[in-house]
């Protein structure tokens, strides 16, 4: 069973991928559904940190964060 997204009704200002947003989310679980972020193979840094996955539903985003989605190419 899925955890609800933690949402709050003020908006807080992310650095996210280095593109400042506003946003509502204040889990990361939150802020991928927000971001329209679709799948499962991504890594989510906040603060310079990586989180576990099994964080992702914690209230952890505050005003002021950066956070950095990663998520595998292929190429060469």
């Amino acid at each position: 069973m899925q955890k609800e997204a933690v949402r709050s009704d003020v908006a807080i200002s992310l650095a996210i991928n280095g593109e400042h947003k506003e946003v509502r989310a204040r889990s990361l679980r939150g802020l991928l559904t927000e971001l329209e972020y679709q799948g499962s193979f991504f890594a989510v840094a906040l603060n310079r940190k990586v989180v576990p996955r099994e964080r992702w539903d914690e209230p952890l985003l505050r005003d002021g964060d950066i956070i950095e989605i990663v998520t595998p190419r292929q190429g060469g």
